[in-house]
């Protein structure tokens, strides 16, 4: 086997868990509308995390800082808690797992056509948590 099979196999097996690990986020963000729990940052945490792992294990950079930076934007938000999380925080999680996702599905895809839109995501989402500490 060659090292790009190698690679094609392992891009392969992180979309499938990519998919698989978004839909657990999804069902998070979904109950989570008006409001999230710390339990459910460090879950976020960790899905986000394996991701990045994934991403890096894959390699795919630019989802590999994506999802890193998600990764630190969920326990950013625990420390926040309780009274300073937003229902805008929680949408900007969901708006970053819209890029990598096929709409309904919550299959990983777009990443290739979105490149650009991840990289200023992220630039979004450092500045987001470098506002000032009160509800926004």
């Amino acid at each position: 086997m060659t090292v790009v099979t190698k690679l094609s196999e392992l891009q392969h097996l992180f979309y499938a868990d990519c998919g698989k690990r978004i839909k657990r986020i999804d069902s998070i963000l979904k109950c989570g509308e008006h409001g999230i729990t710390a339990n459910d940052c460090d879950v976020l945490y960790q899905e986000f995390d394996s991701l990045y792992g994934g991403a890096k294990a894959a390699c795919f950079p630019e989802l590999e800082n994506f999802f890193f930076a998600l990764a630190g934007y969920a326990r950013f938000l625990k420390r926040c808690l309780p009274n300073l999380v937003s229902e805008r925080d929680v949408r900007l999680i969901r708006e970053g797992v819209d890029l990598v996702t096929a709409g309904e599905s919550g299959q990983c895809s777009g990443i290739e056509e979105n490149r650009e839109r991840l990289l200023v995501f992220v630039k979004q989402l450092s500045e987001w948590m470098q506002r000032p500490s009160k509800g926004v």
